[in-house]
């Protein structure tokens, strides 16, 4: 049975301690998470109207997360398009899991499309200001 959370037309679906499920709207990108596995993924479009509200039910969750024994966490990111807002939070977030997780392996991995060269540097400026937890590449051609 899934719990259902409704946020400005959002559904978020699985919110539970052990996952998160957001799903993507035009404007927004889908988020999930698993403190089963220790991953966590970020993809799509990332511009809401109002990014403190959009962050706040995953931000919530990752306090719960946080709270995982697991020795290896991954985050994936695969964004078309990210605003300062969403930009800035994503930061803070990768930041504070980075300090958190210190005593742990925690990887990010940044991916952008061949021809992104904004997403490239944007992986490449997080990569510069947080360190070789971000592992910036091109994402892989579906076959």
């Amino acid at each position: 049975m899934h719990n259902c959370l409704y946020l400005k037309g959002t559904t978020i679906t699985d919110f539970k301690m052990n996952e998160f499920k957001l799903n993507a709207t035009d404007n927004t990108p889908h988020i999930e998470g698993s403190k089963i596995d220790g991953i966590i993924s970020i993809r799509g479009i990332c511009k809401p109207e109002d990014s403190v509200t959009f962050f706040r039910p995953f931000l919530n969750w990752l306090s719960i997360f946080k709270m995982v024994e697991l020795k290896h966490i991954r985050l994936y990111v695969d964004l078309k398009y990210v605003n300062t807002s969403s930009g800035m939070i994503l930061f803070k977030t990768l930041s504070g899991l980075k300090s958190h997780f210190s005593d742990r392996l925690f990887e990010v991995y940044w991916e952008y499309d061949q021809d992104d060269e904004d997403m490239r540097l944007v992986g490449e400026d997080f990569k510069y200001m947080l360190g070789d937890i971000i592992k910036v590449k091109v994402k892989r051609k579906a076959l």
